[in-house]
């Protein structure tokens, strides 16, 4: 299983500034805080799904997750059971996320940089909600993305 301590390591390479994730207003903050809960009931041996998981809730908290209309399972279980999260097993029957579907959903919020870091993710679809500010530069990081909407 995953370290408390490579739980850091891994939050730190997508989140750097210490500053934010030791803010506990923070959407990056509440993520960790919610990975490192996770992690006592939910094993995930794969660095890169600790990852997306991390990245997946800092949405949730960026986004007045529990204001959307329909959140059911997130933050429970495997994220592909996440309501609007889409996923295929690659390699190694690894599995990623390709997609997230959260249109008309009641987001509210701005996107964080951190959704930049699914990297297998090919679609995101969140029209119909209430967000705000630019659409994070971490984004060009998603090469395999070409709908976003």
């Amino acid at each position: 299983a995953i370290t408390a301590a490579e739980l850091q390591y891994i939050v730190n390479g997508i989140t750097p500034d210490a500053s934010i994730l030791s803010n506990p207003n923070t959407p990056q903050s509440k993520a960790l805080e919610w990975a490192k809960n996770d992690m006592k009931i939910y094993n995930v041996e794969v660095a890169s799904r600790v990852a997306q998981r991390y990245c997946l809730a800092t949405l949730y908290y960026a986004t007045n997750g529990t204001g959307w209309q329909t959140n059911a399972n997130w933050g429970n279980g495997h994220e592909c059971e996440w309501y609007g999260v889409g996923c295929e097993a690659g390699e190694n029957n690894e599995v990623s996320v390709t997609y997230l579907d959260l249109n008309s959903n009641r987001l509210d919020g701005t996107m964080p940089l951190e959704v930049g870091y699914v990297t297998s993710l090919e679609q995101i679809h969140l029209w119909g909600n209430n967000l705000v500010g630019n659409i994070p530069s971490t984004l060009s990081r998603l090469v395999k993305l070409h709908t976003l909407y």
